[in-house]
């Protein structure tokens, strides 16, 4: 269930990476309610007649649902350049520890001064 394959361009950064993590994570955790389990308690009529039927259709429901959800995150994030923007604000952040590190930080912008 690899959120990552889905993405072409540049590497993802520490951002991006923790967001398909969660992204893939939570597919994860929602197909955990959609167990075999939890269907034929919820058919329990179709789990007693026909438990391959049952697995087909869990196995297909769960498909859809990561396939689905993967699609359109890849697509919501392509066309938000979500990759870019977030790769920008690692560095944007970076850049900031780095001039804070050096000392930088401390330096005050002149001030306007009032005659």
């Amino acid at each position: 269930m690899e959120t990552t394959d889905k993405l072409s361009g540049p590497t993802p950064g520490p951002r991006m990476t923790k967001l398909l993590y969660l992204l893939d994570k939570s597919l994860l955790q929602i197909t955990r309610v959609l167990s075999e389990e939890q269907l034929a308690e919820s058919f329990p009529s179709l789990a007693e007649e026909s438990p391959r039927l049952l697995t087909t259709a869990q196995n297909e429901l769960v498909t859809a649902l990561q396939t689905g959800a993967q699609s359109k995150f890849s697509k919501m994030a392509h066309e938000r350049k979500l990759l870019e923007k977030l790769n920008e604000f690692d560095h944007l952040v970076a850049a900031a520890e780095t001039s804070h590190q050096d000392g930088q930080a401390g330096v005050r912008p002149p001030m306007l001064v009032s005659i």
